[in-house]
């Protein structure tokens, strides 16, 4: 089992991620490698305070990226588990994906 997320595979999963819906198209979201699992966070230079004032339309966008990486990840065959608000000194990372039991996708995820 992979216990660990490379650069080639955050890089081919954010192919598919970056396709998610978001406010104005700002893509308000970032991912970065960090101790083998993928996180997701919020970009906060893509902030659309007056139309976005609480943040919420950012975090919606963000799950909708999350979600893509996952189902890429699980298409890929790296299916992947996923930690929401895995850090709580830290806001601005959504959520954490580590691998998980390497398998083929579901008919769902095809």
């Amino acid at each position: 089992m992979e216990t660990r997320f490379t650069v080639e595979q955050l890089r081919a999963a954010a192919t598919d991620a970056v396709r998610a819906p978001s406010l104005h198209n700002t893509q308000p979201w970032r991912f970065r490698l960090r101790d083998g699992g993928i996180e997701v966070l919020v970009d906060p230079d893509r902030r659309l305070p007056a139309t976005d004032p609480t943040g919420w339309g950012v975090r919606i966008a963000c799950g909708a990226a999350l979600f893509n990486l996952r189902l890429a990840l699980a298409v890929a065959g790296t299916p992947a588990t996923v930690r929401l608000r895995p850090y709580p000194a830290e806001p601005d990372v959504v959520a954490r994906l580590v691998p998980d039991v390497p398998r083929r996708p579901t008919p769902g995820e095809q």
